[in-house]
């Protein structure tokens, strides 16, 4: 659900016991006049004034109305009332994008995981009218399979619709190299830890490089502070390098 969250003012720690409050999300009205709808269309939205914002009865009504305005429409939420920010307007509107009739689906670049897997996650459909923030969301649940696979994608040229077919560009994120930066005195070698790491050029996969650091862990010699990343190549941001702070163990040697 959306427009949800913790209400902190109305939160509470009395006698070591936190009780959370929580503001639900509500709809203050629906707007559609952006839209260009057929004469004496009457759309019935799932999206309705009182009800809960939710992200996938949202996800279908633009879907519903890009088939029947034949445009690429979108949804926004504003604020429905300056006192509660938890009370949201819900706004359709019409994206400026290339649209028509999707005649065929796509997803490019997969190596890791299954066409056939990433396909069932897709919510457009042939012969649905291409919206854009649609199928941007579709890549973001594509990206989910990775990710519970273990793996990452980048987002270059994610989405791309060009005379009704709709492709799914997937680039799967790859170890470009590693740099070790030292915080204080440095004596153990870096191929010490670089040997327990993946190799440069492989592939990225969550479980085994976690795995390597608990390795490194384990030597005892080096205590990890943090790691981060950084594109190799900005033209290619699925191309990452590991950057791994580190400090010497005291009383190891």
């Amino acid at each position: 659900y959306l427009a949800s969250g913790v209400n902190a003012a109305a939160s509470t720690l009395e006698g070591g016991v936190l009780k959370i409050a929580v503001l639900e999300g509500q709809v203050v009205g629906v707007d559609t006049s952006a839209l260009k709808l057929p004469a004496g269309s009457a759309p019935v939205l799932a999206t309705k004034a009182g009800g809960v914002p939710s992200l996938a009865l949202l996800e279908q009504d633009v879907r519903a109305l890009s088939n029947l305005s034949g445009q690429s429409v979108g949804f926004a939420l504003q604020p429905g009332d300056a006192q509660s920010p938890s009370r949201v307007r819900v706004l359709f509107g019409v994206a400026e994008a290339n649209t028509g009739p999707v005649k065929e689906i796509r997803v490019a670049g997969n190596t890791l995981v299954k066409t056939a897997d990433l396909q069932a996650a897709i919510s457009t459909k042939t012969g649905d009218v291409y919206s854009r923030q649609l199928a941007e969301s579709d890549f973001v649940k594509l990206r989910e399979v990775y990710r519970k696979a273990g793996y990452e994608i980048s987002t270059r040229d994610a989405v791309v619709y060009a005379d009704g077919v709709l492709t799914f560009n997937v680039h799967e994120t790859r170890i470009a190299g590693y740099q070790i930066v030292w915080t204080g005195p440095k004596a153990t070698q870096e191929r010490v830890i670089t040997r327990e790491l993946p190799e440069p050029g492989t592939i990225y996969n969550d479980r085994t490089f976690r795995g390597a650091l608990e390795s490194i862990r384990g030597q005892s010699l080096v205590k990890i502070n943090d790691v981060t990343i950084k594109a190799a190549d900005p033209a290619k941001p699925e191309n990452l390098t590991y950057i791994i702070n580190v400090s010497e163990i005291s009383g190891n040697r």
